[in-house]
């Protein structure tokens, strides 16, 4: 069992079972019926989101719209007032809609068809809170502490009402959900959340660099450390964790014209700071040490964007890429990564799940009280993503383990990956019997999108590389090729986002898409790449983390070898990066086969 310490101890009460999928009611308010394109759009972000929380909770939360799809109301949201737009839940919740076939929300919540109600579409005005509780009953059973009081519709559980915008913002609202669960949870249960971590926390005021006090933290508080500056949440001056919503654990104490102190997942400083963090420690929750590496933006997502036609950045790199004017970032990665880090082990410790995603869709069950009956059914997160016939991840037989993700903007497509077999599309599988089809749905972008495949998706794969020579994949474009944009591909190997090796695409001494070149096209029309690890004449390798940056150049040079070493011992993550421009009714398509480590350099 993954993260494990002192076991639990199981009384008599009888058991229960952990549930990963949960069924969301999806509604948009059009009073006069949804127009076409807009409802495409919602469409497109709501299926982001859903694959966002799929990949950030590693296959703990599986969300699936009820019926399907958007249910388009035909209706404005009832108010509180006449003429006003505040909205009046508890009349939502209790409304028979045509829509829904007659029934209630709270009828679909009460008959078990409906855990959630997202908010995608209102009318112009419309204020719907970020995250609204409703139902019979407080978060928190305690007469003190923090509250989180529903609007009081007649139901034997409560739920949330969410509503959301199409830009990161939507995840920064869900993460203030999360923030309120735990808090009233912890105050709720304090005997089983208890405040026993001791910290010296810095003054809540923006312009005190100095000032700090002792504390004693809950989990959550822990979790949620920034080192410098954290808003409403504590910071503690190398004891940076996770971050709260809108401040990164890196977010720092300090403004200017770009930056007035608050959301600093919006702040490129914030994303180049390197301090001293402990989050990985979240992923080997409840077995918690303290210890703590060099963090900054790489882990959230941050990457250089390589410019096609661009002379090579790895002589201007220096010992420190991320100040590097191609530095960039894509908000809403942030956000992943900080849902990434929720617990999610296996088991039961000290009266509390070790894995945290059911404390935030399952609440009416496990409400934070302490834990003493046999729990089951937790998503296997054990490492087990050795090859199979030579192949990493590209010869699977169901895409559980690959991840998608667009990093490059606030709201980026949706894209899905599914395992295709000889049998159904012979000419879209290179070897073997199985390959990855990925489907992008250019929706929507605000600029060049980068489409990253992650495998695994638990991003511990501890595979040891040291010996290897090559690195073999094979891409075969099938729709929308026209859309590739920039350097193509880039291709990494991470034992976390903040140390990694990345080969680019090079050509005569400017980046380049090898996509569109001929050179690597074979008979049946796969690009077929053969990447030495040590780079070569097409492929520049660049070693992304932390150096020291007052070495001398041989120091950074021996610095960096060191780096690469290191991550090759234990790399956690392959990741395969597309970019594209698209834009709506357009789609990407493409195949990966073939993915395969050498020893012997072919």
């Amino acid at each position: 069992m993954l993260g494990s310490s002192a076991s639990a101890s199981f009384g008599t009460r009888g058991s229960s079972r952990v549930r990963t999928g949960y069924r969301v009611l999806v509604v948009g308010f059009y009073p006069d019926g949804p127009d076409a394109a807009e409802l495409t759009h919602v469409r497109t972000y709501l299926q982001h989101r859903i694959d966002f929380i799929r990949h950030a909770s590693v296959n703990s939360a599986l969300l699936e719209p009820y019926h399907g799809d958007v249910i388009t109301i035909r209706a404005r949201p009832p108010t509180l007032f006449v003429g006003q737009f505040n909205i009046d839940y508890v009349g939502m919740a209790t409304t028979a809609y045509p829509e829904l076939e007659g029934y209630r929300m709270v009828d679909l919540v009460e008959k078990g068809e409906v855990d959630a109600v997202w908010v995608v579409a209102s009318p112009d005005g419309a204020f719907f809170h970020e995250n609204a509780l409703v139902g019979n009953h407080d978060l928190n059973p305690n007469p003190t502490g923090e509250k989180w009081n529903p609007f009081p519709a007649k139901c034997s559980r409560v739920f949330f009402v969410n509503s959301y915008g199409s830009d990161a913002r939507s995840y920064d609202a869900y993460v203030h959900m999360v923030e309120g669960i735990f808090t009233t949870m912890g105050d709720g249960y304090p005997s089983n959340w208890p405040a026993d971590y001791p910290c010296d926390v810095l003054s809540a005021t923006r312009t005190d660099f100095t000032t700090t006090q002792p504390a004693l933290l809950r989990p959550f508080e822990r979790f949620r450390l920034a080192d410098a500056w954290n808003g409403g949440a504590y910071a503690s001056k190398g004891h940076g964790n996770c971050g709260s919503s809108h401040f990164p654990p890196t977010a720092r104490r300090d403004v200017d014209a770009q930056y007035q102190g608050n959301y600093a997942y919006y702040d490129l400083k914030s994303w180049q700071r390197y301090i001293d963090g402990a989050s990985d420690d979240w992923l080997q929750y409840p077995n918690l040490t303290g210890s703590t590496r060099q963090l900054n933006g790489y882990d959230f997502g941050a990457f250089n964007h390589y410019q096609s036609g661009a002379g090579s950045y790895a002589s201007a790199f220096g010992a420190s890429p991320e100040l590097h004017p191609s530095f960039a970032f894509g908000t809403d990665s942030f956000h992943l990564w900080w849902f990434f880090h929720l617990p999610h082990n296996t088991g039961v410790t000290q009266g509390k799940l070790n894995n945290w995603w059911p404390y935030v869709f399952d609440f009416n069950r496990f409400n934070g009280s302490a834990i003493d009956y046999p729990v089951d059914g937790f998503p296997d997160t054990a490492p087990g993503f050795d090859p199979i016939d030579g192949e990493y991840g590209t010869e699977v037989a169901t895409p559980e383990a690959w991840g998608y993700w667009h990093s490059r903007n606030d709201f980026g497509p949706y894209g899905r990956v599914l395992v295709i077999d000889r049998d159904q599309k012979p000419e879209f599988v290179r070897q073997g019997r199985h390959a990855l089809e990925v489907t992008v749905d250019q929706e929507w972008f605000q600029s060049d999108g980068r489409n990253d495949l992650v495998f695994p998706i638990h991003r511990n794969a501890h595979w040891d590389l040291s010996g290897v020579r090559t690195i073999k994949l094979a891409i075969k474009l099938d729709q929308g090729a026209d859309q590739l944009q920039g350097v193509n591909p880039v291709v990494r190997l991470a034992t976390h986002g903040g140390d990694r090796l990345e080969w680019v695409p090079i050509r005569a001494g400017v980046y380049a898409d090898f996509l569109r070149d001929a050179r690597f096209r074979d008979p049946q029309g796969w690009q077929v790449f053969q990447i030495p690890l040590a780079g070569d004449g097409d492929w520049e390798r660049t070693v992304i983390g932390h150096i020291d940056p007052t070495l001398n150049p041989a120091g950074v040079a021996a610095a960096r070898q060191e780096l690469a070493n290191r991550v090759l011992a234990d790399v956690n993550y392959l990741e395969i990066s597309v970019r594209s421009q698209g834009t709506r009714g357009d789609s990407l398509r493409f195949h990966l086969d073939d993915v395969e480590f050498s020893v012997s350099g072919n």
